[in-house]
């Protein structure tokens, strides 16, 4: 006789093995299919993002589709301003790399002469070791090989990127202007009226929160940047514009991100004409970003959208290695939609205590 027990135990652990595999099969479907989930992603975030000021419009008797088109145009109008501000900046410094490397260098120089005193017999010897006759044709070359890689593979990226952000300005339409229509489809697909009313409530509340988080944090980010940009300025750093751009939008990235821009601002203010000292540069951006990050966002999101700094991290390795960049820069956004849906959805209200702070 085969007891209760027993026969439990295999299916706990089919169980789990099932689950296991199929969470497996998940991500890797989203790490092969990125090139295509990015894009609606993406669009899917501006959706949320935007929708409430196509609301707006409506309420205003534009039409839907118009309010749409009118946000999608601004959005483009936006991207295609910043990269005509940003573009040629950021070109002249990244052409300028090799000679800030060795200003930084230079400047670098005192606090690490004794490190080169004491290394300097082994870079000899490996310099003795590894030069030849044929050296510098072969470097030249060896360069002139991977400045031609080079220049082909950024044309391939802006290629890559512009068709990427057509796809999103396309689907952000679609999803701004039939996005009601679709709705009402939804509900007439479900079976009783207890179902409708359901979704109605969750769906709603759900829209409504991650749109008000999405909105608040481009803003604190938006708000930094113009901030970051004045103190540039102000201290006579070149292409404050620039900076303030950088400091934006690498904050959308948690802990990382600020600590990127920090040595950004430290090489900059070392190699540029500033007013005062070196270094006030990024000890005032230290402050600025302290100040953000510990009493203006957690006083405007409030405790009901903080995360776990636990699973930030964990959430920014996986999104950064799962999609890149782009993944890193959804992190928070992506897992704070995730809380907010196990807030909102019965049998997840577990998960989202476990993700909160």
């Amino acid at each position: 006789m085969v007891m209760p027990d027993q026969t439990r135990a295999p299916r706990r652990v089919s169980s789990w093995a099932i689950n296991t595999l199929a969470l497996l099969a998940v991500v890797y479907a989203l790490y092969i299919a990125r090139g295509l989930l990015l894009p609606l992603v993406l669009a899917a975030i501006l959706a949320l993002l935007l929708a409430p000021v196509v609301i707006w419009l409506q309420r205003l008797y534009v039409p839907r589709p118009l309010a749409a088109f009118l946000m999608v145009a601004g959005l483009a109008g936006a991207l295609v301003l910043a990269v005509t501000l940003l573009a040629q900046p950021a070109a002249n410094w990244a052409g300028r790399a090799p000679q800030l490397a060795r200003e930084l260098e230079w400047e670098l120089y005192p606090l690490t002469r004794r490190v080169e005193e004491v290394s300097q017999a082994v870079q000899q010897v490996e310099a003795m070791a590894s030069v030849s006759g044929q050296a510098p044709a072969d470097d030249e070359g060896a360069v002139r090989v991977q400045s031609m890689s080079l220049t082909t593979m950024l044309m391939r990226q802006t290629r890559s990127f512009l068709i990427a952000m057509l796809v999103v300005f396309f689907l952000l339409y679609f999803l701004l202007a039939s996005s009601d229509r679709l709705w009402r489809n939804t509900l007439r697909a479900l079976p009783n009226w207890r179902s409708r009313r359901r979704l109605v409530v969750v769906t709603r509340r759900l829209q409504r929160e991650i749109s008000r988080y999405l909105l608040t944090f481009t803003v604190i980010n938006l708000t930094l940047g113009v901030v970051v940009a004045a103190m540039c300025f102000a201290f006579g750093v070149p292409n404050p514009l620039l900076w303030g751009a950088v400091a934006g939008a690498l904050n959308f990235i948690p802990y990382l991100g600020p600590t990127l821009a920090l040595g950004v601002l430290t090489v900059v203010s070392l190699l540029s004409d500033v007013q005062g000292p070196a270094f006030a540069v990024p000890i005032a951006f230290a402050v600025l970003t302290t100040i953000e990050g510990q009493f203006v966002t957690p006083t405007v999101m409030g405790r009901s959208l903080a995360l776990n700094p636990v699973f930030v991290f964990t959430g920014l390795i996986f999104w950064g290695w799962l999609w890149g960049t782009i993944g890193a820069l959804l992190a928070v956004p992506l897992m704070v939609s995730i809380k907010i849906i196990c807030d909102n959805v019965e049998g997840l209200h577990g998960a989202g205590r476990i993700l909160g702070r």
